[in-house]
């Protein structure tokens, strides 16, 4: 699981962002490879594209609500009613050290570069004292 985790997320960070004509079929690859991931129905994960949520936060809100117990309807509606991830993920216990993904330590890792040299400085024990900003957790 935990590798194919890996794999999902370099599909994730390298998916160019959805406009123009292509993006009805483009964004209907990209929720049907979430659905396969998270061993979801197509229909399911289409209807939560339906509900103003940035297609970038679907699988955030899919797995924090696998790993939280809370459904995804409610973190959307919370999402909605201006909650930022960083926010959520700490109200529902969903630590830094559930989101992290391995990389090699000469990987170029980008935005995360803060995050990252927050990980290989402090010690496994204490990964959920880092505090990620909304966007970090998005793109974790």
């Amino acid at each position: 699981m935990r590798h194919s985790f890996i794999i999902f997320t370099f599909l994730l960070a390298s998916a160019a962002p959805i406009t123009g004509q292509e993006s009805s079929a483009v964004q209907a690859d990209y929720l049907s490879a979430v659905a396969r991931f998270f061993s979801l129905p197509s229909s399911e994960v289409s209807i939560l594209s339906e509900w103003e949520i940035s297609t970038d936060e679907i699988p955030v809100v899919l797995f924090v609500a696998r790993r939280s117990g809370v459904s995804p309807e409610a973190l959307v509606a919370l999402r909605q009613s201006g909650r930022n991830w960083s926010e959520l993920v700490a109200r529902y216990g969903v630590g830094s050290s559930a989101l992290h993904v391995p990389v090699p330590e000469d990987a170029d890792v980008g935005a995360l570069k803060r995050v990252y040299d927050g990980y290989r400085s402090t010690p496994v024990a204490r990964w959920d004292n880092i505090r990620l900003s909304h966007d970090e957790v998005v793109d974790m």
